[in-house]
């Protein structure tokens, strides 16, 4: 087997099993419906009584540690676009996109440490949760971009950028079901900082293309 086809192999085998655990999932909700984590009827209540105990303040913690990973994976997805903006007329667009993607590295490799901590307290906690399915194939998305995201440092093969992209696209469905409105807050975020660069970006090349006529007229 030649190494280009090598290079799909692990991509194809994360998929695969991602795709169980997903399918799993919506078999287990398909009997027995999609109710909320024991966790979040405890704090529910707790929080209306105002009265939470440490336990269920643990319990938050961790479940907001998830919230958190789903944010800085739309950092690092929004790099897709940023890359395009290197190459911008407006130095403050190329900045922006500068800043991104030095963030991408490091947004990254917190969401994955973030997603562990989340996910390893669950697993102890709430077992029992269907949920966990759908983190668990999260998961195992995240890991192998992870992982094609480190390896492309170390070995220059142009599938690796494409089969890291394309997960990270191929992820956003899968943690759509897992995460939900998160998920959905997280990409408003992300499009309203699109939609604010793209109108610097005209605002600044509108006014370098009209400076020169300026400067004609004088």
């Amino acid at each position: 087997m030649s190494k280009s086809l090598r290079v799909w192999i692990p991509s194809i085998i994360a998929v695969a099993i991602a795709v169980l655990f997903l399918g799993y999932f919506c078999y287990y909700i398909s009997w027995y419906g999609n109710g909320d984590s024991d966790l979040k009827r405890l704090a529910t209540e707790q929080l209306a009584k105002g009265e939470v105990d440490l336990r269920v303040r643990i319990g938050i913690l961790f479940n907001d540690m998830g919230t958190v990973a789903v944010y800085l994976g739309a950092v690092c997805i929004s790099l897709l676009w940023v890359k395009r903006k290197l190459r911008s007329p407006s130095k403050i667009v190329r900045r922006i996109g500068k800043l991104f993607l030095t963030l991408h590295n490091y947004s990254g490799w917190t969401a994955l440490i973030l997603v562990c901590a989340h996910g390893i307290y669950f697993m102890f906690v709430e077992i029992q949760d269907q949920h966990i399915y759908s983190g668990i194939a999260s998961f195992i998305f995240i890991l192998t971009i992870a992982g094609y995201g480190y390896l492309i440092r170390k070995v220059r093969n142009k599938r690796m950028k494409f089969i890291h992209r394309y997960l990270s696209i191929a992820w956003i469905p899968v943690l759509w079901v897992h995460a939900g409105w998160d998920l959905v807050f997280a990409t408003i975020s992300t499009l309203v900082v699109v939609v604010l660069v793209n109108i610097v970006e005209k605002a600044m090349t509108r006014s370098n293309e009209g400076s020169p006529k300026r400067a004609k007229g004088r």
